[in-house]
C-alpha cells in the first residue's frame, strides 16, 4: 500500500508511549506502515489521564492484519494496550480527578481567606 495516499484509521490505544513504540515496530517488521500518535510522545510529555494515551495508527486496508499481528503478540498480554476496543486501558482517573479537586478547594479556600483578610 502506498502509504502517503492511504487512510490512516486508530487500531489501538496504549497509556504507555514504549508499549506504543513497541507495537509499532512490531507491526512494521510485519510489513504493515504504523504510526504512534500522541501527547506522550511530544516534547512536553504529557502521560496524566486522557493526556496518556498514544493512539497507533495503520492504513485502513491493513487494520485486520495489525489487529491479528496485535492479539498473537506478547504485546498485547501487557496491561496497557487496548486493542481495537477504543477503551482507555489506563487505571481509573478517579484518584488524580480527586487530588485535582482537593487541590482546586484548598487553593479557593485560600484565596478567599486572603480576601476576607484584606477587606
Amino acid at each position: 500500500m502506498d502509504e502517503p495516499t492511504a487512510r490512516f484509521v486508530s487500531v489501538a490505544k496504549v497509556g504507555d508511549p514504549s508499549v506504543a513504540h513497541l507495537a509499532v515496530a512490531l507491526l512494521r517488521s510485519a510489513g504493515i506502515a504504523a504510526r504512534a500518535h500522541g501527547e506522550a510522545l511530544g516534547p512536553y510529555r504529557l502521560t496524566v489521564g486522557e493526556m496518556a494515551v498514544t493512539e497507533i495508527w495503520v492504513p485502513e486496508p491493513d487494520l485486520d492484519d495489525a489487529r491479528e499481528v496485535l492479539e498473537g503478540s506478547e504485546v498485547d498480554a501487557t496491561p496497557d494496550l487496548a486493542v481495537h476496543t477504543g477503551a482507555l486501558a489506563d487505571p481509573s482517573t478517579l484518584p488524580m480527578r480527586l487530588v485535582a479537586g482537593l487541590t482546586l478547594a484548598g487553593l479557593a479556600w485560600a484565596v478567599l481567606r486572603y480576601v476576607m483578610r484584606v477587606f
